[in-house]
Order: C-alpha cells, then structure tokens, then sequence
C-alpha cells in the first residue's frame, strides 16, 4: 500500500510526501521540496539487511611468512575484477594484490624521488590499471599506469587547509581530482563550536583548485573538556558524482552534487542517551588493555591521564562512530563503541536514502574500502601484525 499526498504548491516551491511501508517493518516518508529529496526512516529499531560476510575471507596477506610486512595500512580500494591496492602510509608503500592475494607488484617506497613519498596519503583507482597516490607531506600527486610512473607533480597547494587535512577521496568522469578534509585538530571553545572544512576540486590538468562546500568537520570544546573521549566529528566522504557528510550528534545524512547544490537528505529514528558510569568502565578497560605497555613504563603518569579523562567523561552519546561509503552509493554508519577495537557492526543506507538495516564484521576488521561485493579490511593478530583481508559480502533475499 502507498500513501502520497501533496502538502503544499508555491510558485517556486512544491512539496510532496509518499509514506511507504516495507515488508521489514520499517517506514519510510519521502518528500521533495525546491528539488531537495528528504527520507525520513522511521521503525528501524531491529531492521537486519540480510547481508553478511563470508564466513572465511578470499585471502588474507601478512601474517605469513614471506608476506609483506604491513606498518599501518591507511587506504586502499577493490578493483572491478578483484584485485586489491592498498596503501601503507609507514613505509610509503602502494601495494598491489591479484584477486586470490598474490603480490602482483608494489609502487612508490620512501623518498623525494619520483614516484616515491615522503607521506603516503589517500590512494584512488582510475581507468584501467591506474593508481593515482597523494603525498601528504609535500603536495605531491602521482599517477601510476600499471607499473609506470606516468606522472608526478606538485601541484602548488597545501593539503593543510586551517586546522584540517585534505585527502584524495574521488574522481569525477571529467577527471577532476576530489579531496574530504581528512585528519583533524584541536581547537579551545566555550560553549563548543563547529569548525568548517573544505571539499576541494582540482582540475584535470592539475593546475587550478576550488572549493565545492564547506563541511563541518570537528567540535572545539572548552579546555576542561578536551580529554572528554565523547566526541563529535563529521565524516565526508565521496561515491559516484555524490559528495556525502554528516555529523554524529545528529541522525542525519547529507548528500551534494559536484557542483555543491545539497540534493538529498536521510534522516533516521535515533534515541540518544547520555554516557554512563558503565561506558567509562567500558572505554577505561579496553584504553589499559591497548596501552598495557605504557602503564608499566610510567603508572603513575597515566594514572594522572586517567583521572584527567574520567574528570571531563559525559555528554550525549554519537549517534555513530563514523561513516564510509561504497561505490553504489550506500552509506556505512559504523556503530559508536566506548572500545578502541574496530567496530563490528554497521547501518547502512541506501544511495536512495533509504535504511537498509544492519550487518555485522564478525572479524572486527578496521574498515579500508567496501564494494558492491567486497568489504577490504585490516586485522591484527595477538603480536599486533597487520593483514589485509578481503571478504565477500553475502545478500540476502
């Protein structure tokens, strides 16, 4: 059954509203207004969406011996036939993995050299076999054609834009270059205010910059609060010709074009609560389990750190950790956990703004790339010894 309705007519404003319920339970409202489509998803408590990972990976590189020894696997995508680049921003190192994890060759390394990196940034895949790399250190953008370096400039700006980084995210169909702000810094303010970020555009040819929108990136917060570890953050990510943002203090969804006109909105039921004494306890066993090995050097110093963190603990609950998306344009809301293990389960919404339901990471794999068909990811084991795995991803009915 499907209920449309029209709310409203203006010369230069209509408004329609569809409310659609699904087989699931779950109730979706539609409306569109000056050309901006809105969903509202209500009913979505317990909604699964009937994807889950393979019980075993395709492959997983690193832990064997002979594997590539992994430092800190940043980035990395899946190709349309199953290969694998990822990029390892410790040793400065692209690495390049046929569809059942054979090292098919490696790019880049550390240096000042052409084709080498003096910080390996975001890595995005183009026609073909290309790879195109950013330097974050020096303003470096290489283009690899398989094996060949087929070019290698600076492109005359800073990927530092005031307190945030910018990192290679996307590529339009023109071949203009899109870069999400990326790492983030501190900032002192009472009451907290939202610092802006830039979504940047370079040209094909690599010589002019613009900005698309400003996103909001990071809460600065009174001084007494920066230990807090409730924090809020945007995430801004880039699928297909759509620039996605959001915020974790609120259940919402943001989605632009590359021209910076705001073009869909997804909203979510959502019931926040404020953190607890059982969150704390939460984050305080996994933060001294993680840093075993400094409490034993200095206990009385993080001992001190503790108290500082405990002392500013409290707020609203993020509605998510973070979010990522997938070539087809869904969303990945990764489930906000007082643990500093990788999450293990995600929301997703649909490109149509649509909620789609949950999934679970059995693994605990942190995140690099997500497909149509693939979750990318990277596990460590009892040694800390990182890999890099592969799972398909099973659907559902």
């Amino acid at each position: 059954m499907r209920r449309c309705k029209v709310l409203g007519t203006m010369v230069f404003l209509s408004l329609s509203s569809c409310d659609r319920p699904r087989e699931d339970g779950a109730l979706v409202t539609v409306t569109d207004s000056a050309g901006v489509r809105i969903v509202v998803n209500t009913s979505t408590a317990g909604v699964e969406s009937g994807w889950r990972l393979a019980s075993e990976p395709v492959f997983r590189v690193g832990w064997e011996e002979g594997d590539p020894m992994f430092q800190f696997l940043m980035d990395g995508f899946v190709r349309d036939d199953g290969s694998v680049v990822v990029a390892d921003a410790t040793t400065n190192t692209i690495y390049v993995f046929g569809p059942g994890g054979d090292l098919t060759y490696e790019l880049g390394g550390p240096g000042e050299g052409p084709g080498e990196f003096e910080q390996l940034g975001g890595v995005i895949g183009g026609r073909a076999d290309t790879v195109i790399a950013q330097d974050g250190f020096n303003g470096g953008l290489s283009v690899f054609a398989g094996r060949a370096l087929v070019v290698d400039r600076r492109v005359g700006w800073a990927w530092r834009t005031g307190r945030s980084f910018v990192q290679l995210e996307g590529r339009t169909d023109e071949g203009e270059l899109l870069f999400v702000p990326g790492a983030w810094g501190g900032g002192v303010s009472d009451p907290p205010t939202w610092n802006q970020a830039p979504v940047l555009r370079l040209s094909p040819d690599l010589e002019s910059v613009d900005t698309i929108v400003l996103a909001d990136h990071f809460q600065s917060v009174p001084r007494q609060q920066q230990r807090n570890t409730v924090r809020y953050l945007g995430f801004t990510t880039i699928t297909g010709d759509r620039i996605v943002h959001g915020r974790n203090d609120r259940s919402e969804v943001l989605w632009w074009d590359t021209a910076g006109r705001l073009v869909q909105i997804a909203r979510w039921d959502h019931e926040f609560r404020e953190a607890s004494e059982e969150d704390w306890r939460t984050f305080e066993e996994s933060y001294r389990s993680q840093l075993a090995g400094e409490i034993a050097a200095q206990p009385e110093r993080f001992n001190e750190i503790m108290a500082d963190m405990k002392g500013s603990f409290g707020g609203t609950v993020p509605a998510f950790q973070y979010a990522v998306t997938d070539p087809a344009g869904n969303v990945w809301l990764a489930d906000h956990s007082f643990t500093l293990q990788p999450p293990t389960r995600y929301s997703v919404i649909a490109s149509s703004g649509e909620w789609l339901g949950r999934i679970e990471v059995p693994t605990g794999a942190r995140w690099l790339a997500t497909t149509d068909s693939y979750f990318l990811g990277v596990e460590q084991n009892e040694w800390d010894v990182q890999a890099v795995v592969l799972y398909e991803i099973i659907k559902g009915d």
